[in-house]
């Protein structure tokens, strides 16, 4: 590990301890570790880890990655999996969520955030600027939440902006009075792999938040249909058959459109209300 992987993995563990050591919040992370731990979550889970195992193995049989990379891979998987994990809903229930993603990801920040990351600082310093960093990007993303706080926000993304600057200085110093330091493949290989693992992971992302909505959507109209079990199937496949793969359209097909269904069915009107639901969403019938 470098210092600020170090840093970082220092102060994850201080957060633990003190989570730990307050008994309400103790309480409330055992019963979320105990939800991960149940179908289908942690089948879910495991078919991520799984996924991205193959994926990197395979990277490796075209030296896209390797062992040189484990660090910056198990961090990709432990910060930013994740978020991009549990952010699995928005496949269904934002509009352009992948496009927003992979572009937000594409950016000229991540070559920023790869130069900066080539040469790091010593310990102690390390130490002190990762809580602050993550401070500020807390702070910039409440701020940016509500209008009267734009000047905060202002101010928080200049002095983000002025620490940016400085760590780009000290990297290019760093670089031309000691430009050994930097293994041209490696570095490649580094800038390349959050990219790659980012894309590789969204269709898997795209087929997870699919599963969500479709699951979500049938639990409801078992629910509505009151024990009509045969009802209830023949929703189910009224909506795979007319919705397909189209995450967004079973999100917005809500337990308003649900009721509706059911109540066409027996009357064989399912097809007009299909028609209806998409006509509504603004969207091409096919």
């Amino acid at each position: 590990m470098n210092n600020r992987e170090l840093a970082l993995l220092v102060w994850m563990g201080i957060a633990l301890l003190f989570v730990l050591s307050k008994s309400g919040v103790r309480g409330s992370v055992f019963l979320f570790i105990r939800d991960l731990v149940k179908p289908p979550i942690s089948l879910m889970i495991l078919a991520f880890a799984g996924y991205l195992t193959a994926c990197i193995w395979l990277a490796a049989q075209f030296e896209l990655w390797s062992w040189e990379l484990i660090n910056e891979t198990i961090f990709w998987f432990l910060v930013t999996g994740p978020p991009l994990f549990f952010g699995l809903t928005k496949a269904y229930e934002e509009d352009g969520f992948f496009s927003r993603t992979v572009k937000r990801m594409l950016t000229l920040g991540l070559s920023a955030e790869f130069f900066i990351n080539l040469v790091v600082l010593p310990f102690w310093a390390e130490f002190f600027l990762v809580p602050l960093a993550t401070f500020l990007a807390l702070l910039s993303v409440v701020a940016g939440g509500k209008a009267e706080q734009a000047p905060v926000k202002g101010l928080v993304d200049g002095l983000t902006s002025a620490i940016g600057l400085g760590l780009f200085a000290f990297v290019v110093i760093s670089l031309l009075t000691n430009p050994s330091q930097l293994d041209p493949v490696t570095g490649m290989q580094s800038l390349a792999l959050p990219v790659w693992l980012l894309l590789i992971s969204l269709p898997l992302i795209y087929l997870l938040g699919l599963y969500a909505a479709y699951d979500q959507a049938f639990r409801r109209i078992n629910w509505l249909a009151q024990e009509d079990r045969r009802l209830a199937r023949k929703a189910c496949l009224a909506m795979l058959r007319r919705l397909h793969f189209r995450a967004r359209r079973v999100g917005r097909f809500d337990g308003r459109w649900q009721k509706r269904l059911l109540m066409a069915l027996p009357e064989q009107r399912s097809n007009a209300l299909f028609q209806e639901f998409i006509s509504e969403q603004g969207e091409p019938s096919g």
